[in-house]
């Protein structure tokens, strides 16, 4: 690999997306990571173009947004910015205002939640609240283990805290940019898993901890492995959108 300069290539050209959403804004943003997948999307920031070229992804999420001064203004601040929209409303009015206002001024748009209902209406015969959903959390025994894997998931994060490997449900290794902490939160988040991960550098020695067979069980070690190039390309595009040329 050659040396790093400071010099600065072209810029990455930019797209925007807004989201609005009448709640956390969680189901929006969910969704657009799931389509932004299938573009060719690495490390929640940039996409591969054609030879090369990089075209860096933000993202402006509005939550909590229940009246049409508020949309009229994100509307408007869209347009002027060139972004695309997305929401999702409980309100059909809302919906309709939003969509309504995304066309009269040329925006981009999708309306994630009104098809659904649409459909959802017609088949089960019923009428939907229009209101967005309470948030609710059962505080039972579940809920309380979940919050401490994931508390011990993020201290344990990058191997900054090896000590801790020997408490870990599963612990996970791995080059740089094979995706250990998004898993890892997942797998805490989801399964209520405490996970320990440890980056492996060339030359850069394993954790003790890591190798010792008395303290850790191998069978909850697991190495995620990624295509060379691929590794390669993903570190590039960080490298070009950061401005920096090898």
């Amino acid at each position: 690999m050659g040396a790093i300069s400071s010099s600065h290539p072209t810029q990455p050209r930019e797209k925007e997306f807004v989201l609005i959403s009448d709640s956390t804004g969680l189901t929006v943003q969910t969704a657009m990571s799931k389509c932004l997948s299938q573009f060719d999307w690495s490390d929640d920031e940039c996409l591969l173009i054609d030879e090369g070229e990089i075209c860096k992804i933000t993202k402006k999420v509005h939550s909590f947004i229940r009246s049409e001064e508020a949309i009229l203004r994100i509307v408007q601040e869209a347009k002027e910015n060139s972004a695309m929209v997305a929401f999702t409303f409980a309100d059909p009015n809302l919906r309709a205002s939003t969509a309504m206002l995304c066309e009269k001024t040329g925006v981009p748009f999708v309306d994630l939640m009104g098809p659904m209902l649409l459909r959802m209406t017609d088949f089960l015969k019923l009428s939907p609240m229009g209101k967005p959903a309470r948030l609710q959390v059962s505080l039972n025994a579940d809920y309380f283990r979940r919050i401490d894997a994931v508390e011990f998931t993020l201290e344990a994060d990058d191997g900054q805290a090896p000590w801790l490997l020997k408490d870990a449900d599963v612990v996970i290794v791995g080059v740089s940019r094979t995706g250990k902490t998004p898993l890892s939160v997942v797998l805490s988040q989801t399964m209520g898993w405490k996970v320990g991960n440890v980056p492996l550098v060339l030359e850069v020695k394993a954790p003790e901890q890591l190798l010792n067979a008395t303290e850790i069980d191998s069978r909850r070690v697991f190495c995620l492995t990624i295509n060379p190039k691929e590794l390669k390309r993903i570190r590039e595009n960080r490298l070009q959108v950061r401005g920096i040329k090898k």
